[in-house]
């Protein structure tokens, strides 16, 4: 089973290249965003900042979190 890891801010030009080279070295990637769209071979989960909610599976069976929100 692969490792998985989850971005904050996967969207972005920073998110989007650590996302392709995690998937290359073999890791489960996951996003964690506002619209919790996430391309093909990402799991995408919603984050409300402001409410400070974020959906529990996200973090669940995660071996690391990058955030990059904002970077």
């Amino acid at each position: 089973m692969a490792k998985k890891v989850l971005i904050t801010g996967g969207s972005g030009l920073l998110g989007q290249q650590l996302t392709k080279q995690l998937q290359e070295a073999g890791y489960s990637v996951a996003w964690l965003g506002r619209s919790g769209n996430a391309p093909e071979g990402v799991q995408g989960y919603r984050w409300s900042p402001s409410r400070g909610e974020i959906d529990p599976d996200a973090v669940k069976g995660c071996q690391a979190i990058i955030h990059l929100a904002g970077a």
